[in-house]
């Protein structure tokens, strides 16, 4: 028996809060924002961040997820040291990275979170399809 889908939204949104991402319901969808990496400094700054999309069809009974990660320099970016492990298997990528450095640090585990929401999807009798594209309207 499946879950209401509100019950679902509330279930995911409360996932990604409990995991540090900013989260927000609109409408039928659940956004959320993390940002991953952080480094400033007087010349410049350098940012990662993560963007997610739960889009919810009640009618096919579904979860249609999205992820993007997004990095911005501005200025001079400080100097720092980072450690990157990748792995993709047909259209499904997974990407671990740990930076520090001068200014800030920060760590990006791109592709976990999808694995996170299709469990509780599964579990709740979601039927969970994994997107690519951009995300419109993400949190500010």
């Amino acid at each position: 028996m499946s879950a209401s889908l509100d019950e679902l939204m509330q279930a995911v949104r409360q996932m990604l809060s409990d995991m540090g991402w900013r989260t927000e319901i609109q409408q039928d969808r659940v956004v959320a924002v993390k940002i991953a990496i952080a480094f400033k400094w007087m010349l410049g700054k350098r940012t990662v961040r993560q963007d997610v999309e739960c889009r919810f069809d009640a009618q096919e009974n579904s979860v249609r997820f999205t992820e993007t990660a997004t990095e911005s320099s501005i200025g001079i970016p400080p100097l720092s040291f980072g450690v990157t492990k990748h792995r993709q298997s047909g259209t499904r990528y997974r990407e671990k990275r740990v930076e520090k450095g001068i200014g800030g640090q920060g760590a990006m585990s791109y592709g976990t979170v999808g694995e996170s929401v299709m469990r509780l999807c599964q579990e709740k009798g979601y039927r969970f399809v994994c997107t690519t594209g951009r995300i419109k309207n993400p949190l500010k």
